[in-house]
This record gives structure tokens, C-alpha cells and sequence, in this order.
């Protein structure tokens, strides 16, 4: 009769570290006692919950920043992260209409505006607008905020042509909205350029919540039919809360890439 085979191995079972059962137990409670947007508590309340060291909490938390679960707002503390903004390369969107598809309230500050004959006109603008000798533009500078947190940076250029009359507490919404209806504008679509920046300076700032500092720059321009240039704009969309999504078509084979030389100037 057979023996059943014995091995001379035994086989050890791990059981989960202290970090690991920590974390799990916080994962819990994002699912059943937080809300997106929640505060929540810091690496001193949780070792002092858990009866932990500070540094287990910290591994422990640190691996829910690293899963985009939290988040870290500069001298607030941390809190649940949101889920993220989604941007359509497929099509024209307005900020306001996203939000409120994905239930968040929207809202806009205006920090800079601009009327034509006033100010200087950047040549990328003057050649993406397709200026003649004369023409101007309105320049305005705006803040997004969904549910308070600020999440773009815009700068905007719009052929001013087209827009007579306009003024400061035009801007304060949806420009997509404000051309169609007062302006009898639809804008047919923009080409864009899309690159990975680091906020330095003043748009650091204006994105408070973001320690990284790191976020999209969107360089584009919006036609009218038949490729008529409306806006020029150089925004900024913070790294943390937009994932950009597209459809992809079939294989084909490569062409060369359309390039732009871009030589960096020494800052005054």
C-alpha cells in the first residue's frame, strides 16, 4: 500500500505586518465611515486610535497617498480624495457642464481681465489668432474651483472681433455658454498640445492643496467652421485631479511626428 507522500518542508504562513493590518483597517474606513472630500485624521490621531508608533501610521497612510485614496492639502491636513475630473480629448466640454454631470458645483474666479488697445498681446497669441495690424483681443485670467478646490488655471486670448461689448463679469461662467447665446458663436473644435509642467512661482500657489506641484499645460487654439481662430489659451490643469481620456482607432503605421522646437528663455 502506498504511503502518502510527506515533505521534508514545512511551509511557513506569513501573517500580515503591523503596516499591513493598519492599512487594511483604514481602507475599511474609507469605505464605510468617510465621504469624498472628508477630513481626515492625521498620523498622531491615527497611531493614538490604533495604538500604533507614529511611523507605522505613517507607512500606513502613506501607501493611501500613493493609491490617490487621500490626499495632502498644504497647512489643512489630509483629506478623501475625490474622484478625479475626467477631460475629453474627443470633443469641446465646457468646465461648468463636466462638473455638473459628475455632480460637483463649479465655480469661477476671475482674477485678470484685459480689454482690447490695453496690455500686450503675446506673439504665439498674435499667430494662433491670426491678428491683422490693429486688431485686439480680451485677455482674462480665471481660477476653477470644483467644490472649492481649485483645479485649473486659465489664460485665455479671444479675438476680440468677435465679442463686442464684452466685460469682466462676463467670464464669470461657462465662455461656451456665453458665446453661444450672446454671441451666436459655436465653436467647431481646437487643436491642442498637451505636456507635464511643474508649478513654480505664483501658479504653485494659486494650486494650494498641491504639495507635488505638478500639473497638465494645455496650449490651444478654438476655431469657428471653416478654421476660423476664436481663442488662443495657455491653461493650466492640476496633476492631481484630471485623468485625461481618449479612444483610440485601429493599428496603423507610424508617420513622422509634427514637432515644435520650443527654446527656453532665460526668466527676467
Amino acid at each position: 500500500m502506498d504511503r502518502p507522500i510527506q515533505s521534508q518542508y514545512s511551509i511557513k504562513v506569513e501573517t500580515p505586518s503591523l503596516t499591513e493590518r493598519l492599512y487594511r483597517r483604514l481602507l475599511d474606513s474609507l469605505k464605510d465611515v468617510y465621504n469624498p472630500g472628508d477630513k481626515f485624521p492625521s498620523e498622531r490621531d491615527v497611531a493614538r486610535r490604533f495604538g500604533v508608533s507614529r511611523p507605522t501610521a505613517a507607512r500606513a497612510m502613506a501607501r493611501l497617498m500613493d493609491e490617490g485614496l487621500i490626499e495632502s492639502r498644504r497647512g489643512a491636513g489630509r483629506f478623501v480624495r475625490r474622484p478625479p475630473l475626467d477631460y475629453d480629448l474627443s470633443s469641446l466640454v465646457s468646465f461648468t457642464s463636466r462638473c455638473r454631470s459628475e455632480g460637483v458645483k463649479p465655480t469661477t474666479e476671475v482674477l485678470e481681465f484685459t480689454p482690447p488697445g490695453l496690455g500686450n498681446i503675446p506673439d504665439e497669441a498674435i499667430r494662433e489668432l491670426q491678428l491683422l495690424p490693429g486688431e485686439g483681443t480680451y485677455h482674462f485670467t480665471r481660477r476653477r474651483f470644483a467644490d472649492g478646490r481649485p483645479v485649473i488655471l486659465e489664460r485665455r486670448w479671444l479675438a476680440a472681433r468677435f465679442c463686442p461689448g464684452l466685460a469682466k463679469a462676463d467670464v464669470a461662467g461657462s465662455l461656451y455658454d456665453l458665446l453661444k447665446e450672446r454671441y451666436a458663436l459655436a465653436p467647431a473644435g481646437a487643436r491642442q498640445v498637451i505636456r507635464s509642467v511643474i508649478l513654480e512661482g505664483k501658479d504653485r500657489t494659486l494650486f494650494w492643496e498641491d504639495e507635488v506641484g505638478a500639473a497638465f499645460e494645455i496650449m490651444a487654439t478654438g476655431y469657428l467652421e471653416g478654421g476660423v481662430p476664436l481663442w488662443y489659451e495657455r491653461t493650466l490643469y492640476q496633476g492631481s485631479t484630471y485623468e485625461f481620456h481618449n479612444r483610440l482607432g485601429p493599428l496603423s503605421t507610424a508617420r513622422p511626428a509634427v514637432s515644435v522646437l520650443r527654446i527656453a528663455k532665460e526668466s527676467k
